[in-house]
Formats: structure tokens, C-alpha cells, sequence
């Protein structure tokens, strides 16, 4: 908020760390600048207006958030986690050590300072989440699956189509 007084900060969901989280803005007396609706059931119209998606986690199976981020064009801030690994790459994300809050703030305050850079990430988070979880894509893995069933080979689901 230094460099950046006018911008927001919107946390969606529940979880435990909310009270504290409350206690933190009201601490900070930065309740201008940062908002937590809670759960969002549809949160395309937060994607609509954000700048950028963060997403920090210490472990994540499917990360539906992230992929929702990328297919609104959102450059994406997210813990290195082999899950997130799997829907993204350098091109189209930035990686952060899990738990490492000053990585984490250094690298969305890059993103917001050089536009240049926020755009062509979000554009290539865009164009990888569009490749990898098509419609076309899914029925693909969904029929390559059933003939592995059907020639008994099958070990598990597809792990792209969520």
C-alpha cells in the first residue's frame, strides 16, 4: 500500500485465519483498502475487475480458483506447488516459496509496477488454461480414459479435467 495507496486488496472465501484476518485490517487501519466478502459462489465478476489473482497455499489438490483466474486473463502469483505446476508454468505464472509472505508481496508489487509484464503474463495464463481445459481437451482425456477401461489398463482419472 505504500507504493500503491489507491490499490485493494480482495480476499474470497472462509477459513480459519478470517478472525484474525479481521483483526489484522482493523490493526492496520487499511479497512479502505482491503475487502473479504467471504465465500463467492461466482467469482467472475471480482476476475472482471482485478489486476492480478494471488494465490498462497501450503498444499492444494485441485486449484479450480487458479484455473478460473487464468481463463479471465489474470496473471497468476501462486506457492510452488506441484498442483499448480501442473496447469502452469513459468510463462504463465509466477512461483513463490510456500509461506514466504515477503516473496509473495515482492512479486505482486512487480506485477502492479510493469504493466507490460502483468499483461503478457495474463495473456499466456489465458491461452495455457484455454489449451489444457477445453471442452475438446476434456473429451479427449475423457475418451482416451474409457478405452484404458475397456482394454483394463485404467489406474486413475484423468488429473486435468476438473
Amino acid at each position: 500500500l505504500r507504493r500503491f495507496p489507491h490499490a485493494r486488496l480482495i480476499i474470497l472465501g472462509e477459513g480459519l485465519e478470517r478472525p484474525r484476518l479481521e483483526r489484522l485490517v482493523r490493526t492496520l487501519d487499511i479497512e479502505a483498502n482491503v475487502q473479504l466478502p467471504g465465500f463467492v459462489s461466482n467469482p467472475w465478476s471480482y476476475f472482471q475487475t482485478a489486476t492480478l489473482f494471488a494465490f498462497p497455499s501450503f498444499s492444494e489438490g485441485q486449484p479450480l480458483a487458479v484455473v478460473e483466474a487464468m481463463l479471465a486473463g489474470l496473471p497468476v502469483v501462486a506457492s510452488d506447488l506441484d498442483a499448480l505446476r501442473e496447469i502452469g508454468d513459468d510463462a504463465c505464472m509466477v512461483f513463490v516459496p510456500p509461506g514466504d509472505i515477503d516473496a509473495l508481496a515482492e512479486e505482486m508489487t512487480f506485477l502492479l509496477a510493469n504493466p507490460e509484464v502483468r499483461v503478457k503474463l495474463g495473456a499466456n495464463a489465458q491461452r495455457r488454461a484455454r489449451s489444457i481445459f477445453s471442452e475438446k481437451t476434456a473429451i479427449e482425456e475423457y475418451k482416451d480414459t474409457i478405452r484404458e477401461v475397456l482394454k483394463g489398463g485404467i489406474k486413475q482419472a484423468p488429473s486435468k479435467v476438473l
